[in-house]
C-alpha cells in the first residue's frame, strides 16, 4: 500500500514540477541589430499587457529571407514591414490575443507564402503550426516578447516555430 502511495505522490511532484517551475522562461534576448518596426496595434493596445513579436524568417534549407518584406494583417488593419540582413523583423505593441495573418512578400509585394496564426495565453510559451498550415502561438500571461521563426517552404507554405536557436542575452 506504501508503494502505491508514493507512486501518486511523486506523480503529483512530477505534475507539479512541470506545470508550476519547469516551463517558467521568459524569452528575453539582445535584438539590437534586428529591425524595429512600429506597433501594427492602435494606440489603446500599446503599453502594459502588449506583446512584442522578434520573428525571424529563412527559407527551407535555413538561409535567411533578406529581400523581402512581411505584411501583418490583423483584423482591418495591415502593415508591410521589410525584413533587414538577417531576415529578421521586430514588431511591438500587438494585442496578446488576436489572429495575425503573416505573408512573405517578394520584391514587388507579390505573395510567397501566408500563415494565419492565433495567439492566446496559457501556462507556458509555445508555437506551432498544425497539418492544416494555421499557426498557434501561446505565450504566458507575463510574457513580454517571443521570439518566432518562421520558414517559407518550397510549397509555398510556411511554417511557424519557436525560435530556440536565437542567441539569448
Amino acid at each position: 500500500m506504501k508503494s502505491i502511495y508514493r507512486t501518486a505522490y511523486v506523480l503529483l511532484f512530477t505534475f507539479l514540477l512541470l506545470f508550476s517551475g519547469g516551463c517558467t522562461d521568459t524569452v528575453e534576448a539582445d535584438h539590437s541589430s534586428s529591425s524595429s518596426a512600429p506597433p501594427l496595434a492602435s494606440s489603446g493596445d500599446t503599453g502594459e499587457g502588449s506583446l512584442t513579436i522578434l520573428a525571424s524568417f529563412q527559407r527551407e534549407d535555413g538561409s535567411p529571407l533578406t529581400e523581402q518584406s512581411i505584411r501583418l494583417s490583423a483584423g482591418d488593419k495591415s502593415a508591410e514591414y521589410p525584413l533587414d540582413e538577417w531576415g529578421e523583423l521586430r514588431v511591438s505593441g500587438l494585442p496578446r490575443k488576436m489572429t495575425l495573418e503573416v505573408t512573405v512578400l517578394d520584391k514587388e509585394s507579390g505573395p510567397l507564402g501566408t500563415i494565419t496564426i492565433s495567439f492566446s495565453e496559457g501556462t507556458v510559451i509555445d508555437a506551432s503550426t498544425d497539418q492544416e498550415g494555421a499557426g498557434y502561438v501561446v505565450v504566458k500571461e507575463d510574457t513580454e516578447a517571443v521570439d518566432l521563426l518562421f520558414v517559407l517552404c518550397d510549397d509555398g507554405s510556411i511554417q511557424c516555430d519557436l525560435d530556440l536557436g536565437r542567441d539569448i542575452a
